[in-house]
């Protein structure tokens, strides 16, 4: 809509009337629409920034790259995931999204670009599980590689930041961002084009790594941390 909103009263022609008959302590408004979880969530907390998760679990997570154009993992038990991660490091494109054996909605967040190299996140809030659960990812002459990390314990997501590097080096900053809460999980991912990541910083487990490999497919990787 592109009308304004009004809390707490309703005008008529003019005047205002039907006020709210009270006080209001915590006003909100997000311009998505918002998960069923992530309604309930509103319900116990702070909101939708006030506590993401409450000392998350992986319970799985599973990595592949491919020479081809379509890459696809070996299937892993995702029973009890509230939330999957998956990344995707490609060559020079990145405009497809994630697909999986259980048919889920992907949220995509922002492809980071450095040269030739792009990385992409695809999240899905309380997806469909199985015990044989497969993810795909296929793009012409891509070269994809992708990692996929399944939790339980997460409510909703919060933010995201990405950042890059060109040229060589052993080391990279990853993007900011500040936990709204304690008891946040925080997940680093990446792509790399030559050698592999032995590790990741600041008490971050490095979950996956599937390491470059020349005229094949991206290097990837995917960590997380339980910020308390």
């Amino acid at each position: 809509s592109t009308d304004y909103a009004e809390v707490g009263r309703v005008s008529v022609v003019g005047t205002s009337e039907n006020y709210f008959a009270g006080k209001m302590d915590d006003v909100r408004s997000f311009t998505r629409v918002l998960t069923q979880s992530e309604i309930a969530h509103l319900t116990s907390s702070r909101g939708i920034e006030g506590g993401p998760s409450t000392s998350a679990t992986v319970i799985a997570s599973t990595s592949r790259g491919s020479a081809s154009n379509s890459v696809t993992t070996d299937a892993i038990d995702t029973t009890g995931a509230d939330m999957i991660c998956v990344n995707v490091a490609t060559y020079n494109k990145l405009g497809a999204t994630v697909t999986d054996s259980e048919g889920n909605t992907w949220s995509a967040l922002t492809v980071d670009i450095n040269n030739t190299q792009r990385n992409g996140i695809f999240y899905c809030m309380n997806p469909t599980t199985s015990s044989t659960h497969t993810f795909t990812y296929s793009e012409l002459s891509s070269f994809p590689s992708i990692a996929v990390m399944a939790f339980s314990g997460v409510a909703a997501f919060d933010s995201e930041a990405t950042s890059t590097q060109s040229g060589a080096g052993t080391t990279i900053l990853a993007g900011q961002v500040t936990p709204p809460t304690d008891d946040c999980l925080l997940i680093a991912c990446g792509s790399f084009e030559g050698g592999t990541i032995s590790s990741v910083d600041s008490g971050f487990v490095l979950q996956e790594v599937n390491p470059y490999l020349a005229y094949n497919y991206q290097g990837n990787m995917a960590a997380y941390l339980n910020q308390s």
